[in-house]
């Protein structure tokens, strides 16, 4: 028997990450208790593409095929609106990216971890407390279905893979401060809703107004998910002159065009809001515990690299945790863990700096749509799988000497098909 294979493992957390890495966990031998607060599925909150690179992990440990497909989409590329109506596009060389319903991921991955031997799931598990000792650590769990508190003692590792507002981070003593946490204005938050409408687009869009975007996904046949990302400190969506909205309603009267393409549709998930988003743990491993996922840095979905992230985060920690009884082992996780973070928080500082400077924002998207190949170029370097600098500024240069094409401004499209309809909704509608 192997050192890492006697290995005991508490996971905290039983969302995309979690589960992810249990079993990657159990494939190694290790065995792992996974404790979730709410009952599998779990449904979060969030924006639900994965790109490319996340959904090669996924195809890599077999996950991908056990999705149902009728409640997840490709998407090949992104699609920029300007609040001026100029767009630009950019599409992937090679394999897509996928739009999965955040249910049937934890469905997929909850079965899979359910026929693993070396998991114990638990659910209606909320966390307590931790209690460290120099050879194990204990949590002390809250039992919510029959409300008794519980010791568990001998784990070699804790793993707080509980979200953005992590517990696991908050006991551990690892919650960052003004200094290390991402982001320079605080306040950005998110929201996002489901229409049972028919995608109009094999690209997802990000829709742009000053201080507030949109992000348009083909979530699965027959339904489209709506998100979106503000500045709280600058921007009150449910205020309008002195009228109190609806958060549906007080988003959606940013983007008249798309109000009018779910004008009588039946949303299908609540509108549900978040933040604020920037988190950073001070480091991801600290004596016996570690931090993956949104629970060791969240910034912004702007990059849509959340969960590829976490995919790659937990891949890292299975191969990794085998050698953390020693100094270059940590260092290894420690290392692998903020080099993917370093990289990350820098694409999204770029990207947020055109979010929050509309004049920029509009020359960036006017180079883009001069060359898609520079759009392309700039999203594999999103994924780490280009240099940013050097051939993003020759790919610049040939877009303003030999342009491409440009991409038309934007026109008002036919109003997508409504496939439910309903007589309540954003503002403006029936």
């Amino acid at each position: 028997m192997s050192e890492s294979s006697k290995l005991r493992v508490a996971i905290v957390g039983g969302g995309p990450a979690g589960l992810l890495a249990a079993i990657l966990l159990a494939r190694q031998g290790i065995r792992s208790v996974v404790f979730e607060r709410q009952s599998w599925p779990v449904d979060k909150v969030c924006g639900e593409g994965i790109m490319p690179n996340g959904v090669e992990v996924l195809e890599r440990y077999g996950v991908l095929e056990r999705i149902d497909r009728s409640r997840s989409r490709p998407f090949y590329g992104v699609r920029y609106v300007d609040s001026t109506g100029r767009t630009a596009q950019g599409r992937f060389h090679g394999k897509p990216g996928r739009v999965v319903r955040r249910i049937a991921l934890s469905e997929a991955l909850f079965e899979i971890a359910r026929e693993e031997n070396l998991i114990d799931l638990r659910a209606k598990h909320e966390l307590c407390s931790l209690n460290e000792q120099s050879s194990s650590i204990g949590v002390e769990v809250h039992d919510l279905a029959d409300g008794a508190k519980k010791s568990i003692t001998g784990f070699d590792y804790v793993i707080g893979a509980d979200g953005l507002r992590s517990k696991v981070r908050r006991l551990a003593g690892l919650d960052g401060n003004a200094k290390n946490s991402p982001g320079k204005q605080p306040g950005r938050m998110g929201a996002r809703i489901h229409y049972a409408i028919e995608p109009w687009d094999d690209l997802v869009q990000v829709w742009w107004q000053d201080g507030i975007e949109c992000y348009v996904a083909p979530s699965s046949n027959g339904c489209v998910e709506f998100n979106f990302g503000w500045d709280n400190d600058r921007l009150h969506p449910r205020k309008n002159c002195g009228e109190v909205l609806s958060l549906e309603e007080g988003l959606f009267r940013f983007f008249p065009e798309l109000a009018a393409r779910v004008k009588g549709a039946r949303a299908t998930s609540e509108m549900r809001s978040w933040g604020p988003l920037p988190q950073r743990a001070t480091r991801p491993l600290l004596g016996r515990v570690a931090l993956i996922g949104d629970a060791g840095v969240f910034y912004d979905q702007i990059t849509g690299e959340g969960l590829s992230l976490a995919f790659l985060q937990a891949e890292l920690l299975t191969n990794s945790i085998g050698d953390w009884g020693t100094e270059r082992g940590r260092r290894r996780f420690t290392r692998g863990v903020q080099k993917l973070a370093d990289h990350y928080i820098r694409i999204t500082d770029f990207a947020m700096f055109f979010t929050r400077h509309p004049r920029f924002r509009s020359a960036m998207i006017w180079l883009l749509s001069r060359s898609p190949k520079l759009f392309s170029h700039m999203m594999h370097a999103n994924m780490g799988q280009a240099a940013l600098v050097g051939p993003a500024l020759l790919h610049a240069v040939q877009a303003v000497a030999w342009p491409a094409s440009p991409v038309p401004r934007h026109e008002a499209a036919p109003q997508a098909r409504v496939l439910e309809r309903t007589t309540h909704g954003p503002a403006g509608r029936a």
